[in-house]
């Protein structure tokens, strides 16, 4: 059951990075979208829905994203944890 909970942690874990480093691609859109919201809930709903479909979990990362995440150090980071996440989850399986 450990390895269960670990190996569905670590989907979770991995599937927030790569929809957070969609998101930085997208980061004007989603900065103008976020922007023509009245307010958090709004950008919730807008973010939820199409064009970007991003779970709810998602959606918190984005709007508590740090203005450091957006360099490439930061990216480059996001990247890296995502490499060893779906490294770990192919020793899980």
């Amino acid at each position: 059951m450990g390895d269960e909970v670990d190996r569905s942690k670590v989907q979770n874990r991995l599937l927030v990075l790569n929809s957070l480093l969609d998101a930085l691609n997208r980061l004007d859109e989603i900065s103008a979208a976020i922007r023509r919201s009245t307010n958090r809930l709004d950008a919730r709903n807008v973010l939820q829905s199409e064009p970007f479909g991003y779970s709810d979990a998602v959606v918190e990362h984005i709007l508590d994203l740090n203005v450091g995440r957006q360099t490439a150090a930061g990216i480059a980071a996001l990247e890296q944890e995502r490499d060893t996440a779906a490294d770990l989850l192919k020793t899980l399986k």
